[in-house]
This record gives C-alpha cells, structure tokens and sequence, in this order.
C-alpha cells in the first residue's frame, strides 16, 4: 500500500464485486474534493488530464484502460460536507468478453474443437483487473478522505490566523473587556475559558483565540 494520495494500493482482501455505485461523505468543500480526486486519479490510475470529461460538479473517466470500468463522479454540497457518488459501469468488458466467448463457441462447433473455447477463457482475467482497479480507487478515496479534511482544516486555519493579524487591538484590553462581559451574564469565566480553549485546540494563539471569541461575541467586527 501507500501513504495519503501517493502510488499504487491493493485494495481490502475481502472487496465487492464488481462495485456499481458507491457514495462518500467527506468534510470538505465541493471544488477541493474535485480537485483532489482528479489528482488521485491521475496519480494512480495513470490518467492525463485529456482522459477526464468534465461536466458540472463532476467528471467521468476511464480506468483499467480500454477494457476498464467507465466511471462517472457526481458531487454534491450539503452544506459544509460534500457527498461524493460513484458509479461503474463495466459495459465495455462484459460485452467485449462475451463477444469473444460467442465467437469462440461459434468456431468449437465449427471444427468441433473445444481449443477456441479454451483460448477465450484466457481473457477472462480482465475481469478480475477491472474489478480489483475499481475496488483499489475505493480504497484510495477512503484513505485518502481523512487525511484531505485534515490539510484542509490546517489550510483554513493558516488563511483564519493570516486574517486575524489584519485586526489593530489591544489584546490585553480586549480579553478584559470579555471578562467583564461573561461575569456580568454567566457569574463566571468558565464560559470564555472553554471557548478560547477550543479555539486553541484548533491550532490558534491566544492571542489569536481571544480575538475569536470576541468577534463570535460582537464585540469587534470581523475583517473580509
């Protein structure tokens, strides 16, 4: 196997078969779900950019190469989590190897010979690779996921504390003026101390933390 987007993985020994729709819950917009997907696909399955058809919220692709899976990939946006649907068509082979073995058949009867037969059965095994790329794509999206919403909350925490140096303010002032507030409501700092604490779990100063709550509280204004 390998680490986050990286090379070639083999799937679960225990996968479907021959999976037709799949559908995947992951905590991050639609645009960077798109994006990684198709880095994930070209990374793995060898496909150019030129192999992806676009269409809106979505793109289909080919892989396991010219007998392979026909996949389609629809997202779509339920409010900050994206569902990710995937369906695999495997028309192409199964028609393709059927058309092979009806020859075949045709030609035994033919010179009554089960040789043809035989030498059909030789292609069966673009089955099993076209079932084991379709599962393997699977099991890249479920590792994967993770780790994408992971760099994704870092990088929205990057761009937040970039934003947050933008406010010109007495900290120590602010972070007083919250006190006053919370004894005056609640009797006590337990509230504000969970609240900048949370925010410093995210990866935020304290700084940075008191600025939060005082914006989520309105006692400053956020900057676009």
């Amino acid at each position: 196997g390998v680490d986050g987007m990286g090379t070639r993985h083999n799937p679960p020994f225990l996968s479907p078969i021959l999976p037709s729709l799949r559908q995947k819950y992951i905590r991050v917009p639609v645009e960077y779900a798109n994006r990684c997907i198709m880095q994930i696909l070209r990374e793995n399955f060898n496909l150019k950019i030129e192999e992806i058809e676009h269409h809106n919220l979505g793109f289909n692709a080919r892989i396991g190469g010219f007998l392979g899976a026909d996949l389609k990939v629809q997202l779509s946006s339920e409010g900050k989590v994206t569902l990710i649907t995937f369906r695999f068509s495997y028309k192409r082979v199964i028609l393709t190897l059927a058309l092979i073995f009806i020859i075949a058949a045709v030609v035994s009867l033919s010179f009554l010979s089960a040789l043809p037969l035989v030498a059909a059965l030789l292609a069966f095994p673009a089955i099993y690779r076209v079932n084991f790329e379709a599962n393997r794509l699977l099991s890249l999206i479920n590792e994967a996921a993770p780790l994408l919403e992971r760099e994704f909350e870092r990088q929205a925490i990057l761009k937040e504390r970039k934003r947050l140096r933008e406010f010109e303010i007495n900290i120590e002032d602010l972070y007083k003026r919250l006190c006053r507030r919370h004894m005056e409501v609640w009797g006590s700092l337990n509230v504000l101390e969970y609240k900048l604490r949370e925010y410093k779990s995210k990866g935020f100063s304290s700084e940075e933390a008191i600025l939060k709550v005082a914006e989520e509280e309105g006692i400053i204004e956020g900057t676009l």
